[in-house]
């Protein structure tokens, strides 16, 4: 009788433990969707570059920023820049790849809050309009 009930107890705990991993999560696989969404972001990057591109809005934003950063003296702040830049080195430790590097930062971070701002906000209302310019001076 005791072997029976220990039977019992143990096909129930065996039927228990089945029901209990049934209901458990499915496996989930976290590097696989990071590589999903990683897909679907380069995707939708390369959609909204395509539609950028095939717009012409693309060249416009291009030429009003070079507007933009004229305006506001940027290209003659970066001449300087550089000429500052070389003349603290000099030509006989001149490399060229760190200081590309090095002007690339600079003139980054040099464009004028309310040029980057400008830019940005056409950008997000192009996007908005679903890829339709509005109104291009």
């Amino acid at each position: 009788k005791r072997l029976r009930e220990h039977g019992i107890v143990k096909f129930n705990l065996m039927q228990s433990a089945a029901k209990d991993s049934s209901m458990a999560e499915p496996d989930f696989d976290e590097e696989e969707e990071k590589e999903k969404a990683k897909k679907t972001k380069e995707q939708i990057q390369a959609s909204l570059k395509d539609k950028i591109e095939t717009s012409g809005e693309r060249e416009y934003l291009r030429e009003l920023l070079i507007k933009r950063l004229r305006e506001h003296g940027w290209d003659e702040e970066m001449q300087d820049f550089c000429k500052a830049s070389l003349n603290n080195k000099g030509l006989s430790s001149f490399n060229m790849e760190s200081f590309v590097n090095e002007i690339a930062l600079e003139s980054r971070a040099a464009v004028p809050d309310p040029v980057r701002s400008e830019i940005y906000g056409r950008i997000k209302r192009f996007l908005a309009l679903g890829g339709m310019r509005d109104n291009p001076e």
